[in-house]
Order: structure tokens, then sequence, then C-alpha cells
């Protein structure tokens, strides 16, 4: 068969097969993932505590340092928090945890805890979705051990669906971030040998910092 001859049915097969899109223009959502409010943010908590992760709710996004301070002290580790210039994380009152020092810019392998703000949570699957960029930069998702994430009840979603919308308005429709990662729970694999290892691809721990209302 020639080469023209190949494409000819190609196209034939492929207008053959085009019509109407509504199956991907209007996916069908489950019904444990059409919850709003109180309820996604019930779900959002709950599979977030089923994959060990620590949940510190907040009334306002102003406790946040004392919180992390707190947790910093607890675990024994440095008061040193690495952090992007996030808008919402450089109007927080640092000065008034002076245990606790944020540092700006990409994580390096020497930070032991980082801080990133979320785009979305999605209470279907508790997970969180952070876009990367220089307000919150993807190293700080992985090479920390601690990694603090902050977000506020107004962001939680009940589907994936509900969540890439999250991302269009975050990027004012603009595009797409470069990078966007879904996390739903700390680093862990249980490739080698069958054991369970945490942190070997990130944190080996995750704390959500859960602020009542917006931010």
């Amino acid at each position: 068969m020639s080469r023209d001859a190949i494409f000819s049915r190609l196209r034939s097969a492929r207008q053959a097969h085009s019509g109407p899109t509504d199956l991907f223009s209007n996916p069908t959502i489950p019904a444990r993932a059409c919850v709003r409010g109180d309820d996604a943010v019930a779900n959002f908590v709950t599979r977030l505590e089923a994959q060990g992760v620590i949940v510190e709710r907040l009334q306002s996004a102003r406790d946040a340092p004392a919180a992390i301070g707190r947790f910093l002290k607890a675990a024994r580790l440095p008061g040193r928090i690495r952090m992007g210039d996030d808008a919402i994380l450089a109007a927080l009152p640092w000065p008034d945890s002076p245990d606790l020092s944020p540092l700006r810019g990409a994580a390096s392998r020497e930070d032991l805890a980082s801080l990133s703000v979320a785009v979305a949570g999605i209470a279907e699957t508790g997970t969180l979705v952070l876009a990367s960029g220089s307000a919150n930069p993807g190293t700080l998702a992985f090479l920390p051990d601690v990694h603090f994430v902050m977000i506020s009840c107004s962001q939680i979603v009940g589907s994936m669906e509900g969540a890439f919308d999250a991302l269009k308005v975050h990027n004012g429709n603009g595009g797409w971030p470069r990078t966007v990662n879904f996390i739903s729970g700390a680093s862990r694999t249980g490739d080698i040998g069958g054991q369970l290892v945490m942190g070997a691809h990130g944190p080996r721990q995750l704390i959500v910092l859960l602020v009542a209302g917006h931010f």
C-alpha cells in the first residue's frame, strides 16, 4: 500500500470517529467526589490522616509560624523553614516567632524543613495540588525531610476535575505552570524487599496546616 493510500485511510477513519465530544467535556464524576463545604473538608482530612499525614487546624494563616515553630521544637529540628516568594507567606507574622528563621528561595539538601502553599486539595483522594514557580519552588516538596503545606478550607474541592479548574484560575487562565505536583502523603516505597521505607523520593513527614475559611 502506498504512503498516500495509508494517509487517506487514516483521514477517513478519523472523520468517521469524529463526533460530539460531550463524553470528554462532561466526564462522569462519582458521588463520593460531588461534595462541598464541610463534607469536602471532612473527607479531605480523613483521607490525609489515613495516609499518615499530620493535619493541624488553624483559625488563621497568621497562626502558621507559631505552629511550625512548635512542631520543629518538638521534633528537635533547627528552627529554620525554607519557602518561596509567595505573597501569602510573606505577609505572615514571622517576627512574632523569634526562634524561627524563614529562608527564601528554592530548597537545597541542607534544608530540613520547607513550607508551600497549595493551589487546591482534593476531597475524593486526600491529595494536595501544588504548582511550581518562584512563589512555591518545586524543590520544596522533594528535598527537605519535613514538608509543611498550608491550605485553606475554601480551596478544598471534591474531585480531580475541580482541582484542574482551580489550577486554571490560579494561573490566570493564561496557560499552565511548568510543573504540577499531586501529593497524597509523605514519600514512601516498598520496592526493595517489600519493606516500607519512608523518605525514599522526598519528605519523610508531611504536615498540612489547614486554615479555616479563606487566607
